[in-house]
């Protein structure tokens, strides 16, 4: 059985592929005669007036946050700048290169198309951080301490590190892991706006029949194979659809990630 330590989520993918294939036990009892009483605790659940619905999602602060994530999300009319529920420290000064300057330059293109971007506009410099807070849910970095918070899947890459618009986007994320964290200032309008971008490895395809082989929603990825360097290596946090638990194994010779989701939002 799993334990309390900080693996446990490791340890539960593990456990939930070897129990995958168990044969199903044929049981003779009367389940409503024996087990009734605990099925209607479950079926009880619904009738509660607290579980909430749409309209009160839609007040809770996260909720606008949580729309930017959806595969439908329209970015002309979408704020991508840091906003109160990120919580994130101070960081430390780093300096871009050329390639990263250029692949910023073309995703701020993606994300304010009705504004006039410069080369000029996007600025050289950034603050490193390894984990910020976002309302709550933490994400981290591939080297830093919440090393399991960098596994991240989004509506993003469209498989060729290109950002893929969203009438073309796939209807499943794609998964990928933060390499790194940036604080970053872009001028729009005069102005600087801070937003907090994370540069993405993202993980490689395999055949249908490989990807799909323990059903949905549990998916299975190249590990050692990644998608070039492109504009898609650097994502909004807000466009990060969920992080996701995952297991690495061997299969048929190949070196794969089993990607199970870890969703929380109806988007």
């Amino acid at each position: 059985m799993p334990t309390n330590r900080r693996n446990i989520e490791i340890q539960l993918m593990r456990k939930f592929i070897k129990n995958l294939h168990s044969l199903d036990i044929v049981c003779n009892s009367n389940i409503l005669s024996d087990f009734g009483s605990e099925f209607n605790k479950l079926f009880g659940l619904d009738e509660l007036p607290d579980r909430g619905t749409l309209s009160e999602m839609s007040r809770k602060p996260d909720f606008e946050y949580i729309k930017l994530s959806s595969r439908n999300v329209d970015f002309q009319n979408a704020d991508w700048r840091l906003n109160d529920g990120i919580e994130y420290p101070s960081g430390k000064s780093m300096a871009l290169t050329e390639v990263e300057v250029k692949h910023l330059f073309q995703m701020y293109g993606v994300l304010y198309p009705n504004i006039a971007i410069s080369a000029e506009s996007v600025c050289i410099s950034y603050r490193s951080v390894r984990q910020v807070s976002i309302y709550g849910s933490i994400l981290g970095t591939k080297h830093g301490r919440s090393y399991r918070s960098a596994m991240i899947l989004a509506h993003w890459s469209d498989g060729d590190c290109k950002i893929a618009g969203c009438n073309s986007v796939d209807l499943t994320p794609r998964p990928g892991q933060i390499e790194k964290l940036l604080l970053h200032n872009l001028f729009v309008d005069g102005k600087m706006c801070l937003h907090l971008i994370a540069k993405v490895i993202w993980f490689t395809e395999l055949d249908e029949s490989l990807k799909n082989m323990y059903g949905k929603p549990v998916e299975v990825w190249r590990s050692d194979s990644f998608e070039r360097e492109g504009p898609a290596v650097f994502i909004p946090v807000q466009r990060i659809k969920s992080k996701f638990v995952y297991a690495y194994k061997t299969i048929k010779s190949k070196k794969v990630i089993i990607v199970c989701p870890r969703d929380r939002y109806l988007v």
